[in-house]
């Protein structure tokens, strides 16, 4: 079974399987940083929150998606995926994990239909922002792209 396949539940089953004390790093050393709690999020909040972050335009087309999108939706979930303890490696990983002009973090949005993923350089977090069982699967598959690459 592919990485990306696995559900939240079997994560949390192999992390508290793994040996975080052994001299062997195992790629999953990483998954109980996004296994905490989904936060429900007021959703009239996300636009301007998405324009401060990307300083995009009133006008611009995508994000004028992004903002059709979150007034289509019921509920907005929020999740930060701290990554900190990734040191020296965040900024190559990263690199990796969101690709050339941030072509994989926009694939993981489009084809796990949340509404938004962020990279904070400042806190090492990824923010997605969606409704809850698609954030899932987008933390599934960063999940996994770092573990291709840590």
């Amino acid at each position: 079974m592919a990485t990306s396949d696995i559900k939240i539940d079997e994560l949390t089953e192999k992390v508290s399987q793994i040996d975080i004390s052994s001299t062997d790093k195992p790629k999953f050393k990483y998954i109980n940083r996004f296994l905490a709690k989904l936060n429900l999020i007021n959703k009239d909040f996300l636009p301007s929150y998405i324009q401060e972050l990307t300083k995009l335009p009133d006008d611009n087309e995508w994000f004028l998606s992004v903002k059709s999108k979150v007034a289509e939706v019921d509920k907005v979930y929020g999740y930060k995926y701290d990554i900190s303890s990734m040191d020296d490696k965040i900024t190559d990983v990263m690199k990796q994990v969101i690709g050339k002009d941030g072509c994989y973090f926009l694939k993981t949005t489009t084809d796990t239909g949340i509404l938004f993923l962020w990279f904070d350089k400042t806190t090492s977090t990824i923010e997605f922002y969606g409704p809850k069982d698609n954030i899932r699967e987008a933390i599934n598959r960063i999940n996994y792209r770092i573990s291709k690459f840590i």
